[in-house]
């Protein structure tokens, strides 16, 4: 039996991104990847797969396996869905042990460093969050999402208001699948493995969901760490965050960078490269990782310096021609 498959509905216009993302996957031969898309898309790897429909006729299947109306007047509602793509699509997951669900903003890193068999044998649900999480493939675990919660038909409410509800992730408040899993008695592994960047600001700054029985956690569960320099680079697979920590160099890996709405420029050679370094705005091709502390200090670590060079031509054009 094959490990796990992302399932990835998509509809409208594939994010400029998307090759980059591809170029992440086929890193991880064990793991595939169905995209549902009514957009063309560019040569993808093997292991990702694309079946065109429509978001019509994913409302379709959903009322059709749900039995009752459900409400997707635009493509982001599918959020609220995730959680039921393994009941969904259960004629795709036969051969798999796990399913999951994914974003397209995203750069992963080596999946299996962190998501080895023994893992994943220990829990029916791995994560928190929306842009990443994987679930036990069996079908009473795939029906868990439809259980009772708080006295309620939660899936049934979610499916049926039109705008967002955050069924998928812990976020506002417990009405949540990941709640509906641990009132159930579930195993769930919460440890937040991601570097989820902060939307706040344009320097890379992590959020980490810890819970909101954390001391130190905000309203809805999550820590963002204070601005630390350093470098990150996605490297023949790892994804890797590289700074001078007290005159040592420390390297630390994680399984996937959640961009956050963030634009990201690239060359076209960072698609053929073996490493590439990732900045607030770009990705830049590296022909090897920094090999002391000093090295670390002394590479600008926010924008690429071209494009601030390019900015600020710009803004003296625009009073020139004023």
């Amino acid at each position: 039996m094959k490990k796990c498959c992302f399932i990835i509905p998509y509809y409208g216009k594939l994010p400029d991104f998307l090759p980059v993302f591809a170029k992440s996957c086929e890193k991880n031969p064990d793991f595939d990847w169905i995209l549902f898309t009514d957009d063309t898309t560019p040569p993808l790897p093997e292991n990702v797969r694309v079946i065109h429909n429509t978001l019509d006729e994913f409302k379709t299947l959903a009322e059709q396996k749900l039995g009752f109306p459900v409400r997707i007047d635009k493509a982001y509602k599918l959020c609220d869905f995730k959680p039921a793509y393994g009941f969904l699509f259960e004629e795709y997951l036969t051969e798999y042990a796990f399913w999951g669900h994914c974003d397209l903003d995203v750069i992963l890193g080596k999946l299996g460093d962190f998501l080895t068999d023994d893992l994943m044998a220990q829990y029916d649900k791995l994560f928190c969050l929306g842009h990443m999480t994987i679930y036990r493939n069996n079908p009473e675990n795939n029906r868990i999402f439809m259980c009772e919660h708080n006295g309620i038909s939660l899936y049934r409410k979610v499916f049926s208001d039109p705008e967002i509800c955050w069924f998928d992730e812990e976020y506002r408040d417990d009405n949540n699948v990941n709640q509906i899993f641990l009132r159930q008695g579930r195993r769930v592994y919460r440890q937040d493995l991601s570097l989820n960047l902060f939307i706040g600001t344009r320097k890379f700054r992590r959020t980490e969901y810890v819970g909101r029985d954390h001391s130190n956690a905000d309203d809805h569960g999550y820590i963002t760490e204070d601005y630390c320099p350093a470098l990150y680079y996605w490297d023949q697979g790892r994804l890797l965050r590289i700074r001078n920590k007290e005159g040592k160099l420390e390297q630390q890996s994680f399984l996937y960078m959640h961009l956050q709405y963030r634009k990201m420029r690239y060359h076209p050679g960072v698609l053929s490269a073996e490493r590439f370094r990732i900045v607030p705005n770009r990705l830049l091709t590296a022909r090897s990782l920094p090999r002391s502390p000093i090295a670390v200090s002394l590479m600008p670590k926010t924008e690429f310096i071209g494009y601030r060079i390019l900015q600020a031509v710009k803004r003296i054009f625009r009073k020139i021609m004023k």
